[in-house]
């Protein structure tokens, strides 16, 4: 009786035994993938970062400002041809402008008493 005791323990010591070592192997599984991961998104951040400071290949953090982005300044721009396409009339005739000039009065003020107040 005490042996199979025994036995029935050793059994099932040895049944938790191997449950605990397959817990103990599928979290050693996830914490691998997880540090995978880790490093993995580290790695991509830190590209992220070294692509916006990379000096000499075109990469800023701020671009810079756009300037002449609609019409760009062309100092060696040539208008041969400008003449054929003004328009040129002459000047016949100037419009009279009517001058509205401020009229003087000659007749004098009317000169006004100072009102009367009695008590």
């Amino acid at each position: 009786l005490d042996i199979q005791l025994r036995d029935n323990a050793l059994i099932e010591l040895r049944k938790k035994l191997e449950k605990d070592g397959k817990e103990r192997d599928e979290i050693k599984i996830t914490l691998e993938k997880f540090e995978n991961l880790s490093k993995t998104l580290n790695n991509m951040l830190d590209s992220q970062v070294n692509d916006k400071y990379q000096t000499g290949v075109g990469y800023h953090a701020v671009p810079p400002p756009y300037t002449w982005n609609f019409m760009p300044l062309k100092p060696d721009l040539i208008l041969a041809d400008v003449d054929k396409y003004v328009l040129r009339e002459s000047i016949t005739s100037v419009p009279t402008i009517a001058t509205n000039e401020a009229k003087t009065s000659e007749s004098k003020p009317k000169s006004v008493s100072e009102p009367l107040i009695e008590d």
